[in-house]
């Protein structure tokens, strides 16, 4: 006798042994609470009809029925389902209720034997956050950097979703992930879940800085983070002991402050600075499955584990820390940053002579000699220099008055100093003012100019002068010289004359 498709499970009672319940649909498919959702199945085209049952008893009347692409059924009919014509079935609005086994049983034609397939539905909620979310952290997906105690309670939660997701922390190596002791436990309000999970003693494995993972186990459809990294760093650690490498640079150069060289063997990087008494956080690095930096300000720039500032400004000196580790082992490395400004202009400038001038001073016997540097940084001392010559024989320097004063940032600095040339200089005598002290080793700063005894060389007037004095000696000796001379032939004239009147 035929079957008819309204009988077919009078058949179906006899002959399900041999079905697959796999063909044709995943046998496990999530919905999201409150959305539309399909029970997605796999059908070749051309079947006949399909038959949907909302649980595993296909005794019972059906949820919806497509046959020969007509839809009917008490869930079809009520809005509840629907079917699309590939044969999936369609949930219009998903609800708690809908969680558990759907069964479909699908003909190739009025005839016949209908392949059952089962599916079990999960409805799922997503969490509020969809990572994992941990204490005192920002709720980001990033990498997270947190300075703590070494008692501090390390705590993770994922909030109100469903399923219940599990939650554990384990502590990540460059010799792989460790399970680290922790306290877990599920909360529910009866339709979705908060997980949460906690654990103390963070530096077991390592001094100073630990990577902790607080990794949530479910479904790719309810969380698509399933892991949330910790940066841990232990507060108020030995750092000032730590002797620092001083470095300078010049004021609006780089500054590259090397560390790690590539972190192949301490792939967690911290770089702090410490200005005035005061730590400043400045940038972390983790290299483990890739590379991410998180710098907390504009003007740096992390590379490998080093740090670049594009250009350096007084206000950045100060002594940086890079702490370095691998969970296992770590160490720090300190560099003491100074900035140093060359003066306006970059040379000292000698009172009396001219700008980027070789220079000649006239002086007399004892006078005065000045020599300045304007806006240097740091503080330098100034000092004379007599290039060639005794100078003992030719110059002697008395009464050096040093004068710095701040404007800002940098300093303006004044030598003056009384002279005595000596009288055995006859000739030119060349004097340098450069920059001395413990700070001078930065700047190459000198000025050379050539002193001139006036007492000893006349000036050219001082000459003319001279050159007229004899010249007008000369002309009063001749005038003295004539008028003897005319006298005399005046007197003997007047003898004559007396001699011949006898």
């Amino acid at each position: 006798m035929k079957v008819t498709f309204e009988l077919f499970f009078l058949n179906w009672l006899f002959l399900a042994s041999g079905a697959n319940l796999d063909e044709g649909c995943t046998s496990v498919q999530y919905m999201e609470l409150g959305k539309r959702g399909t029970v997605q199945c796999f059908f070749e085209t051309g079947f006949y009809g399909v038959v949907w049952y909302n649980s595993t008893d296909i005794v019972q009347d059906p949820t919806l029925v497509m046959k020969d692409s007509v839809k009917s059924g008490t869930g079809y009919l009520s809005g509840e389902y629907d079917v699309h014509s590939n044969g999936s079935l369609i949930i219009n609005y998903v609800l708690i209720k809908h969680e558990g086994n759907f069964t479909v049983l699908k003909f190739d034609s009025n005839i016949g034997d209908p392949a059952m397939h089962v599916v079990l539905v999960e409805i799922f909620v997503k969490p509020v956050y969809p990572y994992p979310l941990v204490s005192d952290c920002r709720n980001t997906s990033d990498i997270c950097f947190q300075p703590v105690n070494p008692n501090a309670e390390l705590k993770c939660s994922i909030l109100k979703a469903r399923p219940a997701l599990q939650l554990m922390w384990v502590e990540r190596t460059l010799f792989g992930d460790r399970n680290v002791s922790s306290t877990a436990n599920v909360t529910s309000d009866g339709v979705v879940y908060s997980s949460h999970v906690s654990t103390r003693n963070v530096f077991h494995s390592s001094e100073n800085l630990a990577l902790f993972v607080c990794k949530a186990d479910g479904p790719i459809e309810v969380i698509n983070q399933t892991e949330k990294q910790v940066l841990l760093l232990k507060k108020n650690i030995d750092i000032l002991s730590i002797t620092p490498q001083l470095l300078h640079f010049q004021q609006d150069t780089e500054i590259e402050l090397k560390c790690g060289e590539g972190s192949n063997n301490f792939p967690f990087i911290i770089w702090i600075r410490l200005c005035d008494g005061t730590y400043e956080y400045l940038m972390y690095s983790i290299f483990f499955g890739g590379h991410f930096t998180r710098t907390y300000r504009n003007d740096l720039i992390g590379k490998n584990g080093s740090l670049h500032l594009s250009q350096a400004k007084i206000s950045q000196e100060g002594i940086y820390y890079c702490i370095l580790g691998n969970g296992v082992t770590d160490g720090i490395i300190a560099y003491d940053v100074s900035v140093y400004v060359n003066p306006l202009p970059p040379y000292p400038v000698i009172d009396g002579c001219g700008e980027g001038q070789y220079c000649v001073l006239e002086k007399q016997t004892r006078d005065n000699i000045t020599c300045s540097l304007h806006g240097i940084r740091p503080e330098v001392s100034l000092k004379w220099k007599v290039l060639h010559g005794d100078v003992h024989s030719s110059i002697s320097f008395d009464n050096d008055q040093l004068l710095v004063k701040q404007d800002g940032d940098t300093f303006n600095v004044e030598l003056s100093s009384a002279i005595h040339l000596k009288s055995g200089l006859n000739n030119r005598l060349t004097v340098e003012c450069t920059t001395s002290g413990p700070n001078a080793i930065l700047f190459d700063l000198s000025t050379k100019f050539d002193l001139l005894h006036l007492n000893a060389h006349p000036t050219e007037g001082q000459n003319i002068k001279i050159q007229t004095y004899v010249i007008v000696i000369i002309v009063l000796l001749a005038i003295v010289f004539v008028f003897v001379i005319v006298v005399g032939i005046s007197r003997i004239k007047g003898k004559d004359m007396s001699f011949s009147s006898f």
